[in-house]
């Protein structure tokens, strides 16, 4: 599993999980990447009737990965 999971059911329904429950689901550039392209996708699939955005292990989302924000100048944490 990756840190963000894509579960596309046959009813048009689409489950995307973050998986970071290591950080309670905090977002790092990969899974901000990730789930920008995976949610552009699903956006664009005329298959996809709904789209639940959740996260693994009892926790949504802690919000943005501050010990993945170490050494950014102020230009790169904008």
């Amino acid at each position: 599993m990756g840190a963000v999971n894509i579960d596309r059911r046959d009813d048009g329904i689409a489950r995307v999980a973050i998986n970071r429950t290591e950080k309670r689901n905090a977002l790092n550039d990969e899974v901000r990447h990730t789930l920008i392209a995976e949610l552009t996708g699903l956006l664009r699939d005329d298959a996809v009737h709904a789209l639940v955005l959740t996260g693994e292990g009892g926790h949504f989302c802690a919000g943005g990965d501050i010990a993945s924000m170490e050494g950014l100048d102020s230009k790169g944490a904008r």
